[in-house]
């Protein structure tokens, strides 16, 4: 059966107009951040997306919904979803982790995909999560359109697999906030990724 997944980031919040790391904190969304999750809403209007998966996290629950308006889907919160885990670098501004954690950081930015600190998850570990996300909805006969809000690590990784691509690439995906990408899928196991905004 031939499906289709969109891959949304969650709208604006504090931290992310801050450049603070944000990890699993529970922020709502700012009221740019509502405003840009209406905006995309209305031009998804006409996907016929049946089904949203959401991370449980505020920021991300709260896109949904507003996304929902315009889709009228069933609404799934899917732990598998959820940010990265960012342990001790929640909170911290990049110049703070930098000061804190330099060699830590510049293997985060220059070589992501060898990047193994204490207390924080691997892009590894997410991409095998949110990959086991997308597969249950491949793998379901209940829908063939759904969306899946949630986290710019998350996408950027979805992206990834889903192109064929080494992790070492992670930093040239461009996910901004209520970033929105296509992936269809047919039954030849061929698969299709386009940034649609």
């Amino acid at each position: 059966m031939d499906k289709t997944a969109y891959l949304i980031r969650h709208g604006l919040i504090r931290s992310n107009a801050e450049g603070i790391y944000a990890g699993r904190s529970s922020e709502g969304l700012t009221e740019e951040g509502r405003n840009q999750a209406d905006r995309v809403g209305r031009d998804i209007e006409g996907f016929g997306i049946e089904v949203i998966y959401t991370s449980p996290l505020q920021r991300t629950v709260q896109t949904a919904q507003i996304l929902n308006r315009y889709c009228n889907a069933r609404l799934v919160e899917d732990r598998d979803l959820i940010e990265m885990d960012l342990g001790p670098w929640t909170a911290l501004s990049k110049d703070q982790v930098l000061a804190k954690y330099p060699s830590a950081y510049r293997t985060w930015l220059d070589h992501p995909a060898q990047f193994k600190e204490a207390g924080i998850e691997t892009l590894e570990s997410v991409q095998e999560r949110v990959v086991r996300s997308l597969n249950r909805f491949l793998q379901s006969k209940r829908e063939k359109i759904a969306a899946f809000v949630t986290h710019s690590v998350a996408v950027k990784v979805l992206v990834l697999h889903f192109r064929g691509l080494p992790m070492d690439w992670y930093h040239r995906i461009e996910v901004p906030n209520l970033a929105l990408y296509r992936v269809l899928f047919n039954d030849h196991g061929n698969n299709r990724v386009e940034r649609l905004k």
